[in-house]
């Protein structure tokens, strides 16, 4: 009922090197074809719903993803279809409580009409490794989206807690992370698929989002709560200068929700003792270097062309500095 995963992208000069060290471990080769189905307006994808339909090897499936309160867990709900489907039928979901209210809040009835958007053809290669007694899937995904004659590549790797502890998880991460140069990825197939289907090839900017407690958290779960907050506002920021498709309000909002995170962390740590401290010294770090950046970028989007609109002679910013971080290679 909850997937609780983190995907990666891998630079394309380790792809090679990645792909040869990953099959070493004989992981096994699945072709998954997906149709992801919307209403006319997608409204399920304004609730950041994905419902799709995909054919395992020979099997197909009817899947229904939807956020939770967390950022890298989601609800999915799986169910297997005896054969092809001809359409999706939302009726599948009036049985079970919390699908229907996901779909209801979403759409309001069950009986909306739905359409084919996009769909997926991808090749993976998967691996179950067994950790600290932690079951963790690893999946190799190479393929494409498709929509109205127009394609995106996917090559991309997922790490998938099945069973066990999420310390495991982010303990087996880590050394991967460290030697194939991998980077934190947010969006997923579905939202690449609605970017194609739309012809949005800019990555939104992400803001803050309101922050909900309730009288009866304790400081443990403010803190949770204040710190996932804080990260779904940093997150699609990150991915978006990490692909180099990113402007100086991608930037800017990076800094605004990791100044809110220092923040958090800083009052919170009287009482939680167990708060690493080198985080404060982490975040301060990529603060700074975004902050130069920043600077640089509003000057040349907004004051420059200011400028030469008004008939000031072509103006152009000095060199950056030899030191000065490439922000798409920090994150």
């Amino acid at each position: 009922m909850a997937e609780i995963e983190l995907k990666f992208q891998i630079p394309q000069s380790i792809r090679h090197q990645f792909e040869q060290d990953f099959q070493q471990y004989g992981p096994t080769r699945h072709h998954l074809c997906a149709k992801y189905f919307d209403t006319a307006d997608q409204q399920l994808q304004q609730h950041k719903i994905a419902l799709r339909q995909r054919l395992e090897d020979r099997q197909w499936f009817q899947t229904l993803k939807a956020p939770s309160q967390h950022q890298f867990e989601r609800f999915e709900l799986e169910e297997r279809l005896d054969a092809a489907p001809d359409n999706c039928d939302l009726k599948a979901y009036a049985k079970h409580k919390q699908a229907r209210k996901i779909l209801k809040q979403a759409l309001h009835t069950l009986d909306t009409p739905l359409s084919l958007q996009f769909e997926t053809d991808v090749e993976r290669d998967l691996w179950i490794e067994d950790y600290r007694g932690s079951q963790i899937e690893i999946a190799l995904d190479r393929g494409e989206i498709r929509s109205n004659g127009q394609t995106l590549d996917i090559y991309e790797v997922e790490f998938e807690l099945k069973s066990g502890k999420l310390d495991d998880l982010i303990d087996f991460v880590k050394p991967w992370i460290q030697r194939y140069q991998l980077w934190l990825d947010v969006r997923s197939k579905s939202e690449r698929g609605y970017a194609l289907l739309n012809n949005e090839t800019d990555l939104p900017v992400q803001h803050q989002t309101t922050l909900e407690l309730a009288a009866k958290d304790d400081i443990h779960h403010i803190l949770q709560k204040t710190i996932t907050n804080c990260l779904t506002h940093l997150f699609p920021n990150a991915t978006a200068i990490a692909l180099e498709n990113y402007n100086s309000d991608h930037v800017h909002q990076a800094r605004v929700a990791i100044r809110r995170l220092r923040s958090a962390l800083k009052i919170f740590q009287p009482y939680h003792e167990d708060l690493p401290e080198e985080w404060q010294d982490q975040l301060r770090n990529i603060f700074q270097q975004l902050g130069s950046t920043r600077d640089r970028d509003a000057l040349a989007e907004s004051l420059l062309p200011q400028l030469e609109a008004a008939g000031s002679p072509v103006l152009q910013l000095p060199p950056a500095q030899q030191d000065q971080a490439d922000i798409s290679q920090l994150f």
